[in-house]
């Protein structure tokens, strides 16, 4: 659960509305439900609609397929290979744009930038969920 105690708290309550033993497997099997859950009671598709209300009409496009490439990524990567992954999704060659989005995404917790300098989802649940919701496979 990455650490976030918000939905630490949703598998515990949810474990104990169960009867029987609880095993490692169950929490799995609670979080694999919630990321699918049509009602969305964690509010997962808040990480998707914050795009919308807080990222400007030039930045959504970038953000969007930053975070896409990051959210498919088997290692973290560079600025270099992230941009060159950006413009197959974008005609760009406004790299400072793309920093600039960057430097929000990481801002707002989406993103880090490790001691190397290589971008990587900050949390892994919201990295599977992002890809879950935007159709991305793995």
């Amino acid at each position: 659960m990455d650490g976030i105690l918000y939905f630490i708290h949703h598998i515990i309550d949810q474990i104990a509305q169960r009867s029987g033993a609880v095993t490692t497997a169950t929490a799995g099997e609670i979080v694999d439900a919630c990321l699918t859950d049509p009602q969305d009671r964690w509010h997962l598709r808040y990480y998707r609609e914050r795009i919308e209300v807080y990222y400007t009409a030039k930045e959504k496009p970038f953000a969007l397929s930053l975070l896409d490439d990051l959210s498919v990524a088997d290692t973290p990567l560079t600025f270099d290979d992230l941009f060159n992954r950006l413009k197959s999704h974008i005609a760009t060659e406004d790299s400072e744009m793309a920093r600039d989005v960057l430097a929000l995404l990481q801002r707002d917790h989406y993103v880090v930038q490790q001691p190397d300098g290589k971008y990587l989802f900050r949390f892994p649940l919201i990295q599977r969920c992002w890809r879950l919701h935007r159709g991305l496979g793995r």
